[in-house]
């Protein structure tokens, strides 16, 4: 074992603080990768989670950008380690005493699959040619290397100043960085995020589009995907009215809070629900989840219209579902491909429990029984898989040239 695993494996033993995590081995992949040209000129990276309805529309539940996780099932990450690596390069580095910054959520379920990664990506800046050293937070870079600090959002964001377009970690330089949930964390331990140069970030400028999920929305216009219908609001008032209005179109809501992660405040409001109480349990959450600051980063709240996924039958009883895709672009090019599909803890009832309607497990049991092979999409329709694909690609060409 050599000083970088030992490192790595120290860390993520730390910040899985003998919680269960989940291991992705065992998930089946599909090994094929569709790619298409684009006249976006970017580096970009998404995990796309999209659906089919039962009135047949495909559509987008939210795109994450570099914060996702389950990127390794079929490929060990490969492809998104050699996406970081192209990434660092085409903007000149690696370059001895810059910091590249690896952070994950607190709380996080893939701490194998993360540290994996980052192990990767050390090997990855080495064949480089460039000697690198890894950081714990609290930790000072060295000069003579390429720093890689790698921990999680609420130890590394207090340690990142802002010196004037840059962000810096003890003096040195954020040249390179993946999770785009560290500006929110930025902004509420006092550090503007405004105007700020975001081609650090592995998704450089487009790491906004992570948490504008009204923009998710637009980019879907003139591909295969139907744009859902939403709202944005500044006021807690105003979310109210948005549902109200969603209800008397005889439709579910689903309001989110702004810049979280993990499911954090996001909620289903049924018809026949006051939504009012609702929305003060989403802020009081939010709040409650990020701590001091957090008033100034959860509004705008969206709400969207309840798109009910077409029904995955399983032996205990049929489900909602989402299909993950893993969409890069880099300089003129994008690709796609499905990584898994989540399936709701318990099978659909009209009553809409939160387990029956929201797939994404963080806060819950560890645990690969709701993740599936990405092929049982095809058990809804045949084809199904494909054309979910191909709208993917569809939705990273426009994302490639969307401008914040």
């Amino acid at each position: 074992m050599n000083e970088h695993d030992a490192k790595l494996i120290s860390l993520a033993l730390r910040a899985g603080d003998a919680r269960p995590t989940i291991l992705l081995e065992d998930i089946e992949g599909v090994q094929a990768i569709r790619s298409a040209s684009t006249s976006g000129d970017v580096h970009g990276y998404w995990l796309l989670d999209v659906t089919a309805t039962e009135d047949g529309r495909l559509v987008v539940i939210e795109a994450n950008g570099s914060n996702g996780a389950t990127s390794s099932i079929g490929h060990h990450d490969y492809h998104r380690v050699q996406h970081m690596c192209e990434t660092v390069c085409s903007r000149g580095g690696p370059t001895v005493g810059e910091v590249a910054v690896l952070a994950h959520q607190d709380g996080f379920h893939h701490i194998p699959e993360f540290y994996a990664r980052a192990r990767a990506f050390v090997s990855g800046m080495e064949k480089l040619g460039v000697a690198c050293h890894i950081l714990a937070p609290g930790e000072e870079p060295k000069t003579a290397a390429y720093n890689v600090l790698v921990g999680d959002i609420p130890a590394i964001a207090p340690l990142l100043i802002r010196q004037g377009q840059d962000v810096n970690y003890f003096g040195a330089r954020v040249a390179f960085a993946t999770n785009p949930n560290l500006l929110p964390a930025l902004d509420r331990h006092g550090v503007a995020t405004d105007k700020l140069c975001l081609s650090f970030f592995h998704e450089g400028a487009l790491a906004l589009l992570a948490h504008d999920k009204a923009a998710q929305q637009e980019i879907c216009m003139g591909t295969p995907f139907t744009p859902l219908w939403n709202r944005e609001a500044m006021t807690p008032e105003q979310v109210v009215l948005h549902v109200q209005e969603l209800h008397h179109r005889g439709l579910a809501a689903v309001v989110k809070p702004n810049a979280t992660s993990g499911g954090t405040g996001v909620r289903i409001v049924p018809i026949g629900t006051d939504p009012a109480p609702v929305v003060s349990m989403i802020i009081a959450e939010t709040i409650e989840r990020y701590g001091a600051g957090t008033e100034s980063t959860l509004f705008p709240l969206r709400t969207f219209e309840f798109a009910q996924a077409a029904l995955l039958h399983r032996p205990d009883g049929p489900r909602l579902w989402d299909l993950r895709l893993e969409l890069t672009a880099s300089l003129g090019r994008v690709t796609a491909r499905p990584v898994m599909v989540r399936v709701c803890p318990a099978p659909f009832s009209t009553d809409f429990p939160h387990d029956a309607v929201v797939s994404n497990l963080t806060g819950r049991v560890a645990s690969t029984e709701f993740i599936l092979s990405s092929m049982v999409v095809d058990q809804v329709r045949p084809g199904l898989l494909d054309d979910l694909v191909d709208a993917g690609l569809a939705w990273a060409i426009q994302a490639s040239v969307w401008n914040p």
